[in-house]
Order: structure tokens, then C-alpha cells, then sequence
């Protein structure tokens, strides 16, 4: 479709809409169905299989729903995320447990294929899918109910507050990481 189908909102504590750390509020009248054409795959191309198309697909077309937490592009944040999980497993854990104790799971948060450089060690430990990712992202889906309710306000509140040991960790992992804004989407 060449027209934008949903509505969105980031909300930072420094109010730059893609800083480190946020809630995110998607709307969007339904989910898209996926157009698949067995005569577009390339068996030489991975890009052009499915699963490659799903992992480059945008949030539009997701339906609504309120995300939280961190959606990273610039090394130098997914470094020092990477290393704060590692420097206190501990607290990476207790954020994993708060989270799925509030009914939130973590995306697959655009993993990489193979250990990060340097993380190697951490292959076959619990720390392992953590440190694949590039975003720590939580999110709960919204139904047409709530978007119409007064009470719509208090639902993402709730959510982020659900997820604020996320955010409270990654906070601290990022702070004094400085990243050029050039680079930021």
C-alpha cells in the first residue's frame, strides 16, 4: 500500500523520539496479511524467502499494541547493554523474572546468528539468547476495546510500569554511552 496505515507514539525521558528506553503505542485497524508469491523466491537468494521477509518487516502491519523497552541500532548501546548483562547476571535475571511474572515476554529482539565477538564464552549459557539480541523490547497487544476506553491512558501506564525493570536496567547500562545522533533512524 503506498499510504501509512497506522498511527504511533514514542515516549522517552528526554522526549527524542528514538532515545534509549521507551514506550511504544502502535495503532493500527488490524493486522496485514502477508503477501506470499511462491514465484518471488529465489532459491540462490536467501532475501527473497519468507523467513527473511518476516525478519525485515516493520512494526506496521502489526495491529495495535504498546511496546516497551530498548530498540537499539548504534554499537556502541548494544555493546554496553551486552556487557551490563554479563556484568550483573544477576539483576539481567531478576528483570527476565519481574517481566514474566507481569505476563511479558521478550521479543526475539533482531538476534544475531552467532555469539557476539567477545561474548563466546556465554554460548551455551543462560545468558546466551540475552546477548544475541540488538533490542530488548516487551510488548502487550491492544484490542479494539481498549483503544476506545477512557481508560486507554492508564493501560499504558500500567504497561510500562510492568516493564520498568527493563528499562531501569538498561537505563543504567547505557548511562554516559555517548552514540552520534547521524546514525540514529
Amino acid at each position: 500500500r503506498p499510504y501509512k496505515t497506522h498511527i504511533s507514539a514514542s515516549l522517552t525521558r528526554e522526549g527524542d523520539k528514538m532515545a534509549p528506553g521507551m514506550v511504544y503505542v502502535h495503532v493500527e485497524p488490524e493486522p496485514r496479511a502477508s503477501a506470499f508469491d511462491p514465484q518471488t523466491i529465489d532459491p540462490l537468494d536467501p532475501s527473497t524467502l519468507p523467513s527473511a521477509r518476516a525478519a525485515q518487516e516493520s512494526y506496521a502491519g502489526a495491529g495495535a499494541f504498546v511496546a516497551v523497552g530498548f530498540y537499539l541500532w548504534d554499537r556502541p548501546l548494544i555493546d554496553a547493554f551486552r556487557r551490563q548483562i554479563v556484568r550483573d547476571p544477576g539483576a539481567w535475571h531478576a528483570v527476565e523474572t519481574r517481566l514474566e511474572a507481569a505476563g511479558l515476554a521478550l521479543e526475539s529482539g533482531a538476534p544475531v546468528k552467532r555469539m557476539p565477538k567477545g561474548y563466546e564464552d556465554q554460548a551455551d549459557g543462560r545468558l546466551a539468547s540475552a546477548l544475541k539480541k540488538t533490542h530488548w523490547l516487551v510488548r502487550r497487544e491492544l484490542t479494539a476495546g481498549d483503544l476506545v476506553s477512557p481508560g486507554l491512558p492508564d493501560l499504558i501506564a500500567e504497561v510500562a510500569a510492568d516493564a520498568r525493570p527493563l528499562l531501569d536496567f538498561g537505563w543504567r547500562a547505557l548511562h554516559g554511552v555517548v552514540v552520534e545522533k547521524t546514525r540514529r533512524r
